[in-house]
């Protein structure tokens, strides 16, 4: 991990974000969240959340590599998905 890597556990660990989720290579898998929302991990690709992403103020996930999320509508509680440097923030959409 380099220090992005680093930090962004720490970060995590800091919140009690436990769940991860691995994609093998040549494999994509689909994960259903709590809060109704849906993800498809593309090969190779790791997606960490919360147990409680339902019940929390904010809907947080971290990603490594590539996904398709379709984000279950909820103006009162922002989706954030930290992803490298970049932060997506929306309220029910898909990308």
């Amino acid at each position: 991990l380099g220090i992005v890597g680093w930090l962004a556990v720490g970060w995590w660990q800091a919140r009690q974000l436990a769940p991860v989720e691995y994609t093998a290579h040549s494999q994509t898998d689909t994960l259903q969240l709590a809060d109704g929302s849906r993800i498809i991990l593309d090969s190779g690709s790791v997606l960490a959340y919360s147990r409680a992403i339902g019940e929390a103020a904010t809907r947080e996930v971290i990603l490594k590599g590539r996904g398709f999320f379709e984000v279950a509508h909820d103006a009162s509680k922002p989706f954030r998905v930290f992803a490298g440097e970049a932060v997506v923030l929306v309220t029910g959409t898909s990308f």
